[in-house]
């Protein structure tokens, strides 16, 4: 329901019903050989192939009323998403042991990726459907990734280890439409440093630093172009576009017994935020879409705190405080935001009678920004039992998600010099309750020592 004024007083309403599908099929192949050359000498090699299929077909029917709140006509639009996701990733690693006091670990790794991203709009008309051509296309993305690595691990002393690396990658990335070949063609490469030193000053104190430079790259979905509307003058849209992000950051930690003390900094380049509205001038909607901003700063200090009330009753508290800059590209020129916020994290661990287990989690988040879109607070709950059977029966649980349904994402941007004011909130999902079941069989001992990631580990990740 979208209510409409002008000048303050009501001028019109809106009613939009939305049935949406988003259905998604996927399996991966791995295959991993390990050897072990000499005690000191290994070889771990993996060959995935994944595939995702996503189908996201939406209808709308919209209703217009007057300010007289009387109907002043309908409209029906029907939009599809058809992508179709494949990668095949080889990845070899080796590790070895050049003395009692230094090892060598290093590396090669080929990412090769494509989707094809069928989308359409269509509203229907006294003819029936008519495509609308300026939401309908068929894109398609190759992206290769080449990279290797090196890196040494030191132990200075009983008490002191370094570990320094090097990584280089190289990219080449194309995406472009049967209309419009290379809209995007990209060929880059960047290296990749790493420097870990921790110290042992006791048994109850030990320093560590670390600094470390990493891409992030943009999700497949949100390259993947796509049309959801939220209203009919909203629409949420992907970024072909979109440009990896590069991060610079050191980090200082202190544990004292227990309790962990940590403060970070990082610089990212082009970092990715994943929905920036800004305004079309031809239509006059307002688009949400992923964007890369010009730069976002971040400093944090944190402590990590264990707490134990009785030997029935565990806690855990991480408490995060950040300040944060971010630079943002708007419409030809740059705004700067920043903020001051914070995070705290609980979980609550009961061991009950009869081998029952109670966990309640909660987080809570303090408003934030990103961009020029600033976030209002929020936080959530969560709760677990577990029943632990008798013998090798395995484990019961009951898991409930988000119990008081808090779980609300709500942003905001009210700066007059934008022209313009927006307003969203999203529930995330809706409160779940699953029970699961659990048993081991087999060599656990074996189990344990081969658990691993596979090669297309971080492509995975970027299915979303």
């Amino acid at each position: 329901d979208i209510r409409l004024t002008e000048a303050g007083l009501p001028s019109g309403r809106q009613e939009m019903t939305i049935d949406e599908d988003n259905l998604w099929n996927n399996y991966l192949g791995n295959i991993n050989l390990k050897h072990q050359f000499t005690e000191k000498q290994s070889l771990n090699v993996d060959l995935d192939y994944a595939y995702y299929h996503q189908d996201q077909p939406s209808e709308y029917d919209i209703t217009y009323f007057d300010g007289n709140d009387d109907p002043v006509r309908e409209e029906q639009l029907r939009s599809g998403k058809e992508t179709p996701i494949r990668f095949v990733v080889g990845k070899a690693d080796y590790a070895h042991e050049l003395g009692n006091k230094v090892k060598l670990e290093t590396g090669l790794k080929g990412a090769f990726s494509n989707f094809d991203n069928d989308i359409s709009l269509e509203k229907r008309g006294q003819q029936g459907w008519v495509v609308e051509p300026d939401f309908t296309a068929e894109y398609t993305l190759n992206e290769d990734i080449l990279a290797a690595y090196a890196a040494f691990i030191f132990q200075l002393d009983e008490k002191t280890d370094l570990k320094f690396g090097l990584r280089y990658e190289h990219t080449e990335s194309n995406l472009g439409s049967r209309e419009q070949p290379d809209i995007v063609d990209r060929s880059y490469g960047n290296f990749f440093p790493s420097f870990f030193l921790s110290r042992e000053i006791n048994e109850n104190n030990r320093l560590q630093f670390s600094y470390s430079r990493r891409i992030d790259r943009p999700s497949f979905t949100y390259l993947a172009p796509f049309i959801f509307f939220s209203d009919p003058t909203t629409y949420n849209t992907g970024n072909i576009a979109l440009q990896p992000s590069i991060t610079d950051a050191v980090k200082a930690d202190y544990r004292y017994r227990t309790i962990l003390f940590s403060l970070q900094y990082s610089f990212e380049d082009e970092a990715i935020t994943r929905s920036l509205p800004s305004i079309d001038p031809i239509t006059n909607q307002q688009v949400n879409s992923a964007e890369n901003l010009d730069y976002s700063k971040v400093l944090s200090a944190s402590v990590s705190l264990p707490v134990e009330v009785a030997n029935w009753w565990q806690m855990q508290y991480n408490i995060m405080g950040f300040w944060q800059q971010d630079r943002t590209r708007f419409e030809g020129s740059f705004l700067t935001t920043e903020q001051k916020s914070y995070t705290i994290n609980s979980v609550q661990t009961f061991t009950l009678p009869l081998d029952f287990t109670l966990e309640v989690s909660g987080n809570f988040r303090s408003p934030g920004v990103r961009g020029f879109v600033r976030r209002k607070a929020n936080g959530v709950m969560n709760a677990g039992l577990q029943k632990k059977l008798g013998g090798n029966n395995g484990r019961l649980s009951v898991n409930v998600n988000d119990v008081l349904r808090t779980l609300n994402y709500e942003l905001y941007t009210t700066d007059p010099s934008l022209g313009f004011t927006y307003e969203g909130a999203y529930l995330f999902s809706e409160r779940a309750v699953r029970v699961t079941y659990s048993r081991s069989f087999g060599n656990n001992k074996l189990k344990g020592n081969r658990r691993r990631q596979t090669g297309s580990s971080e492509e995975q990740q970027r299915v979303n």
